[in-house]
């Protein structure tokens, strides 16, 4: 069949690399605006497979996700399950996963559940560490980017903010995805 499409904008569908909205509905505006795959790269999931219950296991597009660092700190900091921010976090109750570090043991641990998300389809790790930066350090970053540079996977990254125009969480991902040679992908780049 041969269509006429004189003056119109034809492509095969977009890729959202930045959705945090694997429902029914989130799927259905996608789709409506002509996204074909949707991508929870930034906050990730973990287990990756746990975003099928959010769209009730009949997807209208393409999903998949990265493996979520949070989703995994609060598995082997607390024992806390939430696969995924729609999980219904109790921030309140989360508070240790979002101000201290991880003891050895707990790294190893982490290590361990980063990598088993990986081989189960992780497309990288998502890495929101702004919003982790009291409880991440250097040690728990090292395991990020080695265990991704491991799987050759990347990592997403929302950078921790600074000032306006502060380039510091920048160069600070840009050197560790150098040193463990891991693929970086930056989520957002605050002006």
């Amino acid at each position: 069949e041969v269509i006429n499409v004189s003056g119109q904008v034809v492509a095969p569908g977009f890729i959202d690399l930045h959705s945090h909205t694997p429902t029914p509905l989130g799927q259905r505006y996608q789709a409506l605006d002509g996204v074909t795959t949707a991508l929870e790269l930034e906050a990730g999931a973990y287990p990756v497979a746990a975003l099928e219950r959010f769209v009730d296991g009949r997807p209208a597009i393409n999903f998949g996700a990265s493996v979520s660092l949070l989703a995994a700190r609060l598995l082997v900091k607390q024992g806390i399950e939430k696969p995924h921010l729609l999980s219904g976090i109790d921030f309140v109750a989360a508070r240790p996963t979002f101000t201290e570090p991880l003891t050895a043991a707990e790294l190893e641990s982490l290590r361990e559940h980063l990598a088993r998300g990986l081989a189960g389809g992780g497309l990288g790790i998502g890495l929101l560490f702004d919003y982790l930066r009291t409880a991440v350090g250097p040690e728990e970053l090292n395991v990020v980017f080695a265990t991704a540079a491991e799987y050759q996977a990347p990592v997403f990254v929302h950078i921790r903010r600074e000032l306006p125009g502060d380039a510091a969480g920048l160069a600070e991902m840009i050197e560790l995805a150098r040193r463990h040679r891991a693929p970086l992908h930056v989520c957002h780049l605050n002006a």
